[in-house]
This record gives C-alpha cells, sequence and structure tokens, in this order.
C-alpha cells in the first residue's frame, strides 16, 4: 500500500480500494482522494485521477450497497489540486 486513511487504500499502482467494504469497485489511475463530512452524518469521497478527472461518491453504512463513483468534473489541472 502507498497511502492509506480510515477504510481506503492506494497502491502503487494507483489502484483505490474502499477496504470496509468488500463488494465495492476498484478505482484505476487514481492520484489522490479525500474524505468529506458535512456534519449531517453524511459523507463524501473524492477521487482525483491522473488524467485530471474528479470522481465522488455518497457512502452509505456498512449494512447497504455501496454507491458507484460518478464523474463530477471532466478536466482539472492537478497540479492546483493536491489534496492535503
Amino acid at each position: 500500500m502507498e497511502k492509506f486513511d480510515g477504510h481506503y487504500a492506494l497502491d502503487s499502482r494507483g489502484i483505490f480500494k474502499d477496504l470496509y467494504n468488500k463488494d465495492t469497485e476498484l478505482l484505476h489511475d487514481v492520484e489522490d482522494w479525500i474524505v468529506v463530512a458535512n456534519g449531517r452524518n453524511l459523507v463524501w469521497v473524492y477521487v482525483l485521477k491522473k488524467d485530471g478527472t474528479l470522481w465522488s461518491r455518497q457512502e452509505v453504512s456498512a449494512e447497504e450497497k455501496s454507491n458507484s463513483f460518478a464523474k463530477i468534473v471532466e478536466q482539472t489541472d492537478i497540479s492546483m489540486c493536491r489534496i492535503q
């Protein structure tokens, strides 16, 4: 594993994994990610891919089927979007 935080991990090949829900899709060519909670028990995961696209998914509880990631930005300037 290249990086991990909470129940998410990014391996050295750029594959993003949700370690909490085994049935979730793997995302390839991932640069970085961030998890955002809005205070109303809504949690979103934002994933920046190496091609500059930005993807998001609303998280669910362990007993629910995971949502799929959706592309929300077609092209970003990756040099300006490094997640700290």
